[in-house]
C-alpha cells in the first residue's frame, strides 16, 4: 500500500494597504528628520571651504605686499577725468578720448594676486603684465581665458546660472560697447567670482542716485579702505590695526533678504571698469565692494531691477550673514545684524569701523 504523505503548503502573506502607508509614513518622518542635519553638514562643509578661500587671498594678498612692498591696487583705471574742484567729470557725456580713457576695462586686483597663489602661467597667458586688459580682451584665446574660473575665487554655497553668467556689465571704451569683428559683445566673457576687496562704507552711494559717493570713490578719491581705483595702500596706512580691518568679503549671485531671494550677480574675475555710476553691475563692482546699507541687504526698489544696490554690497548664501577675511589674515562670520549706523557721516557703528582703516575709532564686539 502507497504512503502519501502530505504536504502542507505555506502561503506567504503580503502587506496589507494599511501596512504599507505606515510603513512609508515612517519613512518619510526619517527622511524629515535625516535632511536638515545633512544640509546643515553640507552647509558647514561648504562655509569652512569658503572661509579656507578666503584665508588663500588673503595670503595671496600679503604675499603680494612682500613682493611689491604695497597692497595690489583695486583696479587700475586707464586715466580719471574727475575735477575735484568742481565736482564733476570733464568730457563726461561728449564720447571724447578722456571719457573713454576713464571707462576702458582694465585689471582688477584678482589679476594681480594671481603669481602668488600658484596661477603664474594664467598670469603671464593673460599678459596682465605686458598688456592693457582692453587690448587683451580683444584677443579670443585671451577672452577664453578670461572665462576660466578660479576655484579658491568660487564659494561652494553660491549657485550661479552659468560660469561666465551676464552680470550686464558695459564693457565701454567711451564710444561704444567693446564688440568683436562679428558684432559679439564682450559682457559675459569674464569668470564669475565671489570675494571682493573692501572699498568701504559707501552708505548713500548705491542708494541716492545724486549721491557723489560713488563718483568719488571710483575714481580713488574715496580712500579710506584698503581698496580703490589705483590704490597703492601699506601696512603703515592701516593704523586702525590690520586685526580691526576688513580686507575681502564675499559677494554671492543670489542671496535671501527677507525672505526673498535677490539677486547682486556675484563678482568677475580679472577685469574691471571705472564709471561714474554701477549702472547695472558696471562700475567697480567687479571686483570691490560697499558697505551700502548693509550686508545682504533687502533693497526693495525697482531701479535697474535692484542691480544698482546689490551689485556693489558684500552678500552671502550662508544663512544669517557673510564671511570676511581682515588685513591681519583672519577670517569671521559678521552677521547681517552687525552694528551699522548709516545715518551720519561720523563713524559710529562697529560695521563701518571694520570697514574704515585708518577712522581711530575703538572697534565694538562683533
Amino acid at each position: 500500500m502507497s504512503r502519501f504523505h502530505s504536504v502542507s503548503w505555506r502561503h506567504s502573506r503580503g502587506f496589507t494597504l494599511i501596512e504599507l502607508l505606515v510603513v512609508i509614513a515612517i519613512i518619510g518622518i526619517l527622511i524629515g528628520l535625516l535632511l536638515p542635519a545633512v544640509q546643515k553638514v553640507r552647509e558647514a562643509a561648504a562655509r569652512s571651504q569658503c572661509q579656507n578661500n578666503l584665508k588663500q587671498l588673503a595670503l595671496a594678498i600679503h604675499n603680494y605686499a612682500d613682493a611689491n612692498q604695497v597692497f595690489p591696487p583695486g583696479l587700475i583705471a586707464v586715466a580719471t577725468t574727475y575735477d575735484p574742484t568742481t565736482t564733476s567729470y570733464k568730457g563726461l557725456d561728449t564720447g571724447k578720448t578722456p571719457r573713454a580713457k576713464r571707462m576702458a576695462p582694465d585689471w582688477a586686483w584678482t589679476a594681480f594676486v594671481l603669481p602668488f597663489m600658484e596661477q603664474a602661467s594664467l598670469y603671464q597667458a593673460l599678459g596682465v603684465q605686458s598688456t592693457a586688459a582692453m587690448d587683451a580682451i580683444r584677443a579670443p584665446n585671451v577672452r577664453a581665458l578670461m572665462g576660466t574660473p578660479v576655484k579658491p575665487f568660487l564659494c561652494p554655497s553660491d549657485s550661479k546660472p552659468s560660469p561666465t553668467a551676464d552680470r550686464k556689465t558695459r564693457m565701454d571704451d567711451g564710444t561704444f560697447t567693446l564688440q568683436d569683428s562679428a558684432g559679439n559683445g564682450y559682457n559675459n566673457v569674464l569668470a564669475l567670482q565671489n570675494y571682493v576687496g573692501n572699498m568701504g562704507r559707501g552708505r548713500d552711494a548705491l542708494t541716492c542716485c545724486n549721491a557723489d559717493r560713488w563718483s568719488t570713490m571710483n575714481v580713488g578719491l574715496w580712500t579710506e579702505a584698503p581698496f580703490n581705483v589705483n590704490s597703492a595702500t601699506t601696512f603703515n596706512k592701516i593704523t586702525d590695526g590690520t586685526s580691526n580691518t576688513i580686507l575681502l568679503g564675499e559677494r554671492a549671485w543670489s542671496y535671501v533678504a527677507g525672505g526673498t531671494v535677490h539677486t547682486s550677480s556675484a563678482a568677475a574675475m580679472y577685469v574691471t571698469v571705472c564709471t561714474r555710476n554701477p549702472s547695472p553691475g558696471a562700475g567697480a563692482s567687479h571686483a570691490l565692494g560697499i558697505g551700502g546699507n548693509g550686508i545682504n541687504y533687502p533693497y526693495t526698489d525697482t531701479l535697474f531691477n535692484n542691480n544698482w544696490e546689490s551689485a556693489g554690497i558684500f552678500t552671502s548664501r550662508h544663512p544669517g550673514g557673510a564671511q570676511f577675511a581682515f588685513c591681519d589674515g583672519s577670517v569671521h562670520f559678521l552677521s547681517e545684524n552687525i552694528d551699522y549706523n548709516t545715518a551720519t557721516g561720523a563713524y559710529d557703528s562697529v560695521f563701518e569701523c571694520l570697514l574704515a582703516m585708518a577712522d581711530g575709532q575703538p572697534v565694538g564686539p562683533y
